[in-house]
């Protein structure tokens, strides 16, 4: 995708697609989100990264739980971030995490 930046790239792949919502994870670097409406960059957490196979899937599946519990977008992607980064910072794909329904409260 052109664009000046990675937030015109997201918008512009959104736009050409007719997605609601468009997402690009940027490792320790956080993440951007765009809808229709806004676009929202999130810093990422500062770990010592154990691990980064399981990272992007984590963050799709905290990003999608936080939706479906129809939680504010922020909300939804702060989820994703600190589940991405717990995931990011134990070995393997698919490490036992502490992360529990508190993160999906408020």
């Amino acid at each position: 995708m052109k664009g000046d930046d990675l937030k015109e790239s997201l918008e512009i792949l959104r736009r050409r697609y007719n997605l609601e919502l468009a997402a690009l994870t940027l490792g320790e670097n956080g993440c951007l989100v765009n809808t229709k409406n806004e676009r929202i960059y999130l810093q990422g957490h500062k770990i010592e990264v154990a691990d980064t196979i399981g990272a992007g899937d984590s963050f799709t599946a905290g990003l999608l739980v936080g939706l479906l519990k129809k939680k504010p977008l922020r909300r939804a992607i702060t989820i994703a971030n600190d589940l991405a980064a717990q995931v990011a910072s134990k070995p393997g794909g698919t490490p036992l995490i502490e992360f529990n329904q508190n993160h999906f409260s408020s």
